[in-house]
């Protein structure tokens, strides 16, 4: 061999392993997974959802729930991470990021692409579709959903008619924008698992039936059948807001009462109702309700 052809072999090889080197080097970088810190509370859906991707794609967070009671979103420290003091925040190895819609396409672009679950595909039509369906989730259902039960659930303030129809009307459009099988497309993606999880929480929250929307029904029991391996990431969250609204509906009829109890206008119309039954003005088959009624009420007094 000449030494031009070795110098020329040598050099190529040198080269070729060189960039293998590096080659997997960045691939190493990219698809790390370690300490990717997940802050979050069980209740919130935009939390789960994140959990859910994490579940789907096999990362492992170290988990770090804030304590709301104890005002941890709060603290200086979180408020350094989050200046909007909200959860989900990602940190993967010094990234901060919060906002779970981009933590969720930021999670499925880089730990996903290899994935057999083709969650965000590479055509930008359907990338476009899904970040469609995504703010639908947040600006439409998700602002309608806390407006009603939200404010209700944390805040007490009132349910109204407007704040009803604002989340029926949420749930006609999403029922008729979803012609196809999944939310963005004919196969399952990011979109899918935001809103599945948007929708089971406000079944659960017990303010929505899905049997009166055609569409919507078809493609939960679709979305319920394939995120099966991965939904129970939701248990205890569901069930948080399924004993904070029981425990909300008993305040609301425990003051109701207490409303009643204490208003000496109507204690005195339970009164009156009485006196006419007993004068014969109010036939006779009234009294022992209105008497019982008033006699329980003067009790509790």
């Amino acid at each position: 061999m000449c030494r031009s052809s070795f110098k020329y072999n040598l050099t190529f090889i040198v080269l070729f392993f060189g960039i293998t080197l590096i080659h997997a080097g960045d691939e190493g970088e990219e698809t790390s997974t370690n300490d990717i810190k997940l802050y979050y509370t069980e209740w919130s859906v935009p939390c789960r959802s994140v959990m859910m991707i994490g579940k789907m794609l096999d990362i492992p967070f170290e988990m770090i729930e804030l304590d709301l009671k104890k005002r941890d979103r709060y603290d200086s420290e979180y408020e350094n991470i989050n200046p909007l003091r909200k959860a989900p925040v990602i940190n993967d190895n010094g990234f901060i990021l919060w906002e779970s819609r981009a933590i969720m396409v930021y999670l499925v672009q880089k730990y996903g692409a290899n994935h057999q679950l083709n969650l965000y595909p590479a055509n930008l039509q359907i990338q476009a579709n899904i970040n469609k369906m995504l703010q639908f989730d947040m600006g439409t259902l998700t602002l309608a959903f806390n407006n009603l039960y939200g404010m209700w659930a944390l805040y007490k303030s009132p349910k109204t008619e407007y704040k009803q129809t604002k989340l029926l009307d949420a749930f006609q459009i999403f029922d008729t924008l979803l012609e196809n099988q999944f939310a963005a497309g004919n196969s399952l993606t990011l979109a899918d698992v935001a809103l599945f999880v948007n929708i089971i929480t406000i079944e659960a929250a017990g303010e929505i039936n899905l049997n009166e929307y055609k569409n919507i029904n078809f493609w939960y029991t679709k979305c319920n059948t394939l995120l099966t391996n991965y939904k129970n990431v939701n248990t205890i969250g569901l069930n948080i807001i399924r004993q904070k609204t029981e425990d909300r509906k008993k305040e609301d009829k425990d003051e109701m009462v207490e409303g009643l109890v204490y208003n000496s206008d109507f204690l005195k119309a339970i009164s009156t109702l009485v006196r006419g039954v007993q004068s014969q003005v109010i036939s006779s088959e009234y009294l022992y309700h209105f008497k019982s009624l008033e006699t329980r009420l003067l009790l509790l007094r």
